[in-house]
């Protein structure tokens, strides 16, 4: 139980002392947000294109390439 009161203890600390860092809390959870939304919007790009490849059978769907495009064989 004195785990549990430990936790407490340093999350009260630091929720007490946010007044006095404001700007810095901010400034990381505005950072936070947009890591999140840039590795979001990723996955969900490399997705959609996983599936392009996945369901070529599709017939309203094009994919363009440039003709200087190079597809390695690895």
């Amino acid at each position: 139980m004195s785990e549990l009161r430990q936790i407490v203890a340093v999350c009260l600390i630091g929720i007490g002392s946010l007044r006095e860092r404001y700007a810095t809390a901010l400034v990381v959870v505005t950072g936070m947000a947009c890591v999140i939304g840039v590795l979001t919007s990723m996955l969900s790009v490399t997705a959609r294109l996983a599936r392009a490849y996945c369901r070529p059978e599709d017939a309203t769907r094009a994919m363009m390439w440039s003709g200087r495009a190079t597809f390695d064989q690895h």
